[in-house]
């Protein structure tokens, strides 16, 4: 009967006063605000123990094209929002306190298609489109990229205008400011620098295995897609001047000033190549198209020894054709010799011929002298 009471209240007041500025309804200690259906069932309710809004139906907020109109906030920030800028194609959402960017149109707004789910992602978006930002501050300084995916805690967090890149992990990519067309998989996991492009980074610094059931990744190597294809120049003497070497890891990254001492350094060696090595080589060959090292980040010098295959099968084919090249020497020089020897054999069967003769005339000669 209360609430019945509170409704007739309410509408009396609704209907009847056009030019109100304050309506106020209060419910006792405990006590229940409630609309009910026809049938008596709980359409909207309020109580006041939980402190509970119950909506027993679906809660409708219009489309709209006002950067204010159509949210739900949480404590003054915006909570959820679903926002269509004008003369756009599509809508963004954004879930989480202070998700996306709700600033005024007034500010150049033209976003589009963008996802945001967690507080403080996509925060600073303003003509980007096309991006989606999962987790607290991903994306955070995002601007003006497109087509970027960020999934974790600060994923992508430091990029501005870069397009197109991937990154799942809490702190992937957060290097990253205008790169494009990056992949970066794993927690804390970085791309060389903040502007390199088409790279994919798996793990951070800490990883030691990579593990896959197969051991090679395919890669397009049809030739249609070839031109100049000749053979490979570069072969056992290029590779005679790479040095392999045995060494213990010591990363400057594992230390607060940035200075490796050995303190922290790993007892067990490895095996690998220096770059700075593996660099000077392949700029004396003149044949840096090699690349055999990464220098996006002249801090961080990175190898790429797989690019040494090819040269190893050529250093291998070399060595192939220079055995069997003495091999054919060996061989004609064999034929040689037997051909001497055989000439050698002959001679002494003449030799002991002769010497047979010559023995039977001397024999006769003292027959007829007497002697």
């Amino acid at each position: 009967m209360k609430s019945l009471t509170i409704l007739i209240v309410l509408s009396f007041v609704l209907t009847s006063v056009s030019i109100a500025q304050n309506i106020e309804a209060k419910i006792g200690n405990l006590g229940i605000f409630s609309v009910k259906d026809p049938n008596g069932s709980d359409i909207f309710k309020v109580t006041h123990e939980d402190y509970d809004v119950i909506v027993n139906g679906n809660l409708r907020l219009y489309n709209t094209t006002q950067y204010n109109i159509g949210m739900i906030s949480k404590d003054g920030y915006p909570f959820l929002h679903n926002y269509s800028a004008p003369n756009t194609q599509g809508g963004n959402t954004f879930l989480g306190v202070r998700a996306g960017n709700t600033a005024s149109e007034g500010s150049g707004n033209q976003k589009s298609f963008n996802t945001a789910v967690g507080e403080k992602s996509l925060t600073s978006l303003s003509l980007g489109e096309s991006n989606t930002a999962i987790g607290y501050s991903a994306l955070f300084s995002n601007t003006n990229g497109v087509f970027n995916t960020a999934v974790g805690r600060e994923a992508l967090v430091n990029n501005s205008t870069g397009q197109a890149n991937t990154t799942i992990g809490a702190f992937a990519g957060d290097n990253i400011t205008t790169g494009v067309n990056n992949i970066v998989i794993g927690y804390a996991a970085q791309s060389s620098s903040g502007t390199v492009s088409n790279q994919i980074t798996l793990g951070n610094n800490q990883i030691t295995s990579l593990r896959c059931n197969v051991t090679s990744i395919s890669s397009l190597s049809d030739a249609r897609d070839k031109k100049n294809i000749k053979d490979l120049s570069l072969g056992l003497n290029f590779l005679m001047k790479v040095h392999p070497r045995e060494f213990n890891w010591d990363r400057r990254e594992w230390y607060d000033n940035g200075v490796a001492d050995g303190t922290k350094m790993q007892k067990t060696p490895t095996a690998g190549f220096i770059a700075q090595e593996l660099d000077q080589v392949q700029t004396e060959a003149e044949a840096e198209w090699l690349n055999l090292v990464l220098k996006e980040n002249p801090d961080r010098i990175e190898a790429t020894p797989h690019n040494l295959f090819p040269i190893v099968v050529k250093a291998i084919q070399d060595l192939k054709t220079e055995k069997d090249s003495e091999i054919a020497s060996l061989k004609s020089e064999n034929e040689q010799l037997k051909k001497e020897i055989s000439e050698l054999k002959e001679v002494q069967m003449r030799l002991a011929k002769l010497e047979q003769m010559m023995n039977s005339v001397e024999v006769k000669f003292s027959s007829n002298t007497g002697e």
